[in-house]
């Protein structure tokens, strides 16, 4: 009801003019009401049966995958997650159990893994183990997969859920293994040919379901064309149907399969890999939701010229033994192989090879394009936004600061003023915005005229496609941030008191923990030591901390470490590299954790900036340069050490504001300061007067986000925190 749509609207934190305006504000509203339902529908359902609701997998609107279905390989999963790993490439495995006959069939299956990793990619075979949806095979179970054979199920579309819930092994089908790659992120899927209309299908209407499937799953499809056993003509009219591209790699003609034309023309041409990743992102970039096919020509020197007449007479004997469904293409495969005398099989492996080359190239050149994003209404608005909004930053030719953290979605709850009622509903306001302490800190950065290189993960879901995207609008690079397909987007669940303070959080953050490895971070040290500034946010884990510290400590790039939580303040002890650390930004309660976790015993909380000195200078004494210290309406408190051993301390009060929400407020405190710093042209180890100016602009950068409802408020700009420093 409309009714019900408005009270949406405000549980979001939308008004009707956000929510009928703006191509921004739509898509922001259908996919947040989107994201919530799906986490409400099961919150609903562990409540009314006293269960957690089933694992949502793959299918869940906010694109989770359910680790006891999906079974990735490590090497590819890897590769998924990290932005400068090698581009995978997706291949089918029923030309291994129904398309060849043992051993041919692994030595071949093994032979175009080979290829595309020879051309610079990493091959993943998708098939069904035991009930298992497999992504990369090793060559055991490749052989496992291929002594099976024809006893081992053919799953398409239609076949999915049942092998898995029976447990059951199969090969995947070029319409299941779209469904497959697409799921875990992977654009690019090798074939030997695809599926079509049967001969004498406009009556029998047998119709591969690969033709459907490229219809609705935007996968790139590097094929040989149609198997010259069907109706190619048909099958031609039918991808038109369905509003498939197919693209003639360097041919005008569509392939038949054994041979290099069918004599029926393409949609359009591509002449390189290039052009045609070029021709991908844009169907991406569009949202079609639709794949293509990339058609191409066998080899001429490896066609079967001669293979026509032993296709009719196949079909012939298909129909008179009444062979239909899912049995028509295998038998036609094994008879024509038989009365060409190998001559078939021969052409089927060197196509499959031959497409296998072109495919990693394509994902190759793919993979250096921007990564698109699917939410075509945004992309319409977002350039004249990330230019309007930085400043200019984004046309910035000096190298970036870069910030390790988190990124998540934040739900913050404020109750009415004398509403608040123990374990019971209580009247108020629910907004939902961007956040994370990372995060939080680069939109501070980017606002303030610095947009940062963030390092951090989100899930291969909705909210992570909306923070991705708001970067971008932000003109932040977000290129190492990795995409997690088996695990969900950041979490934050607020409750504010009638003040706009705190008064508890819930986080679901496993993704940082599980993905930000030191692994991971060593994978991207030339970002690291190549940048100005080095931020980093407590979430991080801590054995990440200690190889992000030392590689920026060896690169002399000076790093702030965000305390950001009691719970994970002492992290930095843990990770033994506080002494790395230039300086140490944090508050009352956390510097505490922090000086107990050096101390290895509980100190005394104080309650007031004046009493932390000594607590400051026991972090001085362990090799910090700065401290800053803030405590809310009191203000500031800086500490630097000086060159004769002793400190200074100077105290700033706190600006007169008006609080919404003090949400994120020290994080834009964070980003304004290193901001101030940047604009000062110095390093983190400068002196004390700098880090006065830099803390000025910092507290203006804060208040107006205290008196924002967002995270970050859009009202900062460069002449914030410089107007602030004069």
């Amino acid at each position: 009801s409309t009714q019900s749509t408005w009270e949406g609207q405000r549980c979001l934190g939308l008004s009707p003019a956000m929510a009928s305006g703006s191509a921004a504000a739509r898509v922001w509203w259908r996919l947040a009401c989107s994201h919530l339902m799906s986490r409400t529908a099961r919150a609903l359902s562990n409540s009314l049966t006293g269960h957690p609701a089933a694992p949502c997998g793959a299918a869940c609107a906010d694109g989770e995958l359910d680790a006891s279905i999906f079974v990735i390989h490590p090497e590819i999963e890897a590769a998924l997650r990290s932005p400068n790993g090698p581009p995978v490439v997706a291949l089918e495995s029923t030309i291994i159990t129904h398309g060849m006959p043992y051993p041919d069939n692994v030595q071949t299956a093994l032979e175009v893994e080979e290829v595309v990793r020879q051309n610079g990619a990493l091959p993943a075979t998708i098939a069904i183990l035991a009930g298992k949806i497999c992504v990369g095979l090793d060559k055991e179970q490749l052989t496992q997969l291929a002594r099976a054979g024809h006893t081992a199920l053919k799953v398409s579309r239609r076949d999915l859920a049942h092998a898995v819930a029976s447990g059951a092994t199969g090969g995947t089908t070029v319409s299941g293994t779209m469904i497959i790659a697409h799921k875990v992120g992977i654009r690019v899927f090798v074939t030997g040919g695809i599926g079509g209309v049967h001969r004498g299908g406009e009556t029998t209407m047998d119709v591969s379901a690969d033709l459907t499937e490229l219809g609705r799953t935007p996968v790139a499809v590097v094929c040989a064309g149609a198997k010259s056993l069907l109706d190619i003509g048909r099958t031609l009219e039918y991808l038109e149907t369905q509003g498939v591209t197919v693209a003639g790699f360097c041919c005008d003609e569509f392939p038949a399969f054994f041979v290099p034309s069918s004599g029926y023309p393409v949609s359009c041409r591509v002449n390189s890999a290039a052009e045609c990743a070029q021709l991908v992102d844009k169907n991406t970039r569009l949202g079609l939701g639709s794949g293509l096919v990339v058609a191409v020509p066998v080899p001429s020197e490896h066609a079967a010229w001669g293979v026509a007449a032993a296709i009719d007479q196949a079909v012939n004997e298909a129909n008179a033994q009444n062979v239909v469904g899912k049995d028509v293409t295998p038998f036609l495969l094994q008879r024509v192989n038989e009365l060409t005398q190998g001559k078939s099989l021969s052409t089927n492996i060197a196509l499959i090879k031959n497409n296998a080359a072109v495919g990693a190239a394509l994902a190759a050149a793919l993979q250096k394009l921007t990564p698109p994003s699917p939410w075509a209404e945004l992309d319409a608005t977002a350039g004249t936004h990330a230019r309007t909004t930085t400043a200019g930053a984004a046309t910035r030719a000096s190298p970036r600061p870069v910030v390790l953290g988190a990124m998540a979605i934040d739900v913050i709850g404020t109750p009415r003023p004398s509403t608040v009622r123990s374990k019971k509903s209580t009247p108020g306001q629910v907004g939902m915005s961007f956040g994370g302490v990372g995060r939080n800190i680069s939109e501070s950065l980017a606002r303030c005229g610095f947009p940062p290189q963030l390092i951090s993960a989100v899930g291969t879901d909705l909210p992570g496609d909306l923070l991705l995207r708001q970067c971008a609008e932000l003109a932040m690079d977000t290129s190492l941030v990795v995409r997690s397909p088996t695990h969900r987007t950041a979490l934050l669940c607020t409750t504010l008191d009638s003040g706009g303070s705190l008064h508890v959080a819930v986080t679901d953050f496993d993704i940082i923990e599980a993905v930000l490895t030191p692994s991971y971070i060593s994978s991207i040290a030339t970002a690291i030591s190549s940048a100005p500034y080095a931020v980093l946010d407590a979430n991080a884990p801590a054995a990440a901390m200690r190889v992000f510290c030392e590689l920026a400590y060896r690169a002399h790039v000076p790093v702030l470490y965000e305390t950001t939580t009691e719970a994970k303040a002492a992290r930095i002890i843990e990770a033994g590299v506080l002494g790395l650390v230039a300086c140490v930004k944090t508050n009352l309660l956390e510097l505490c954790t922090v000086c107990s976790a050096l101390r290895n015993s509980a100190v005394a909380s104080p309650q007031k900036l004046a009493d932390t000195q000594p607590l400051v200078r026991m972090v001085l004494a362990a090799g910090v340069r700065h401290v800053v210290v803030t405590n809310g309406p009191e203000g500031v408190l800086l500490a630097s050490s000086r060159e004769d051993g002793d400190c200074h301390f100077q105290k700033f009060d706190a600006l007169p504001v008006k609080i919404v929400n003090t949400n994120g407020a020290g994080d834009t405190f964070t980003g304004g300061l290193v901001a101030g710093l940047m604009a000062a042209q110095v390093s983190l180890v400068s002196p004390h007067a700098v880090y006065v100016h830099a803390v000025r602009g910092a507290l203006a950068a804060a208040k107006l986000t205290c008196e924002s409802a967002l995270a970050v408020s859009p009202l900062i700009t460069p002449a914030t925190i410089l107007g602030a420093r004069n």
